[in-house]
């Protein structure tokens, strides 16, 4: 059995090193989120929301309570186009506009 040299010592110290590294700043950025998981889910939720929306052709001015989120949702008129609406919803937290997402349906 051959012994290893020092330089392949250091060459695997290094690469170890940078893997702890990484793994570290990766790991800290999830630690340090600025929203919780309940944010996520009232994205999914305004997705879920858009879909059925766009099944029964159902667009008003409405607002949803989720956790302690609230959606807001509108409907506009899209630029000159008769047969487009642009949906947009809102995320608050208490008085706080967290959130905006802009999406285009046809009408009915």
């Amino acid at each position: 059995m051959k012994a290893s040299s020092l330089i392949e010592s250091l060459i695997s110290l290094t690469i170890i090193s940078i893997i702890i590294v990484v793994s570290m700043l990766i790991f800290s950025n999830i630690l340090n989120s600025r929203y919780n998981i309940s944010y996520f889910q009232a994205l999914n939720r305004i997705e879920k929301i858009k879909t059925l929306n766009e099944k029964d052709k159902i667009f008003e001015k409405k607002n949803y309570k989720f956790k302690e989120y609230i959606i807001k949702q509108e409907v506009i008129p899209y630029r000159d186009n008769t047969n487009l609406l642009e949906l947009k919803y809102i995320i608050y937290k208490g008085k706080e506009n967290i959130k905006e997402c802009y999406y285009l349906v046809r009408k009915r």
